[in-house]
């Protein structure tokens, strides 16, 4: 099984259509958008680069997604946060504005994946016994960080440049 989880996209059409390119290339299973997913793009041009990613999406709503935004682009999220299992783990995934490192969930046990967005800024790390993966950002990245997503295969944590698909950072959690 092969994730991809991008997020604070923020309605960019440019980098919209440049995500569905690295995502054509990766060929997930599966896409997880993080959140702040939407903005002050053109819908229909959003919508068509979207259109273009050939994985199953899921939507998780951030800060910056209004109840109606993504009904603006036609498209329908799963609320706030999203679970799933895989490599013999659970992989929780939200924006990161409410459950964050900080402020997890009780039920995360050793080995489980929370995989989030918000900050703007990538990283992957282990605390008390669970990874921890910022995917960063797709169109704003913060600090000294370049835009980016993040790859999950097989066990192996990905933080990828989101301009050329160049693998920054990978962990076998």
């Amino acid at each position: 099984m092969k994730y991809l989880f991008a997020s604070d996209v923020h309605g960019s059409v440019f980098d919209m259509y440049t995500l569905a390119e690295r995502i054509g290339q990766e060929k997930p299973d599966k896409v997880v958008f993080l959140g702040d997913f939407c903005g002050r793009g053109e819908p229909k041009l959003f919508r068509e680069a979207v259109e273009k990613i050939k994985a199953p999406i899921v939507y998780v709503d951030g800060n910056c997604d209004e109840d109606y935004a993504l009904e603006r682009y036609g498209l329908a999220s799963v609320g706030i946060e999203y679970v799933d299992y895989a490599f013999g783990r659970r992989i929780y995934c939200t924006h990161g504005h409410i459950k964050n490192r900080l402020n997890p969930p009780d039920y995360l046990t050793e080995g489980d994946l929370f995989v989030y967005g918000h900050l703007h800024v990538p990283f992957i790390e282990k605390q008390d016994g669970v990874w921890y993966l910022n995917c960063g950002s797709m169109a704003r990245p913060r600090g000294s960080s370049v835009k980016t997503y993040a790859v999950v295969e097989d066990g192996v944590a990905r933080i990828k440049d989101g301009e050329y698909g160049d693998t920054l950072t990978e962990v076998v959690l």
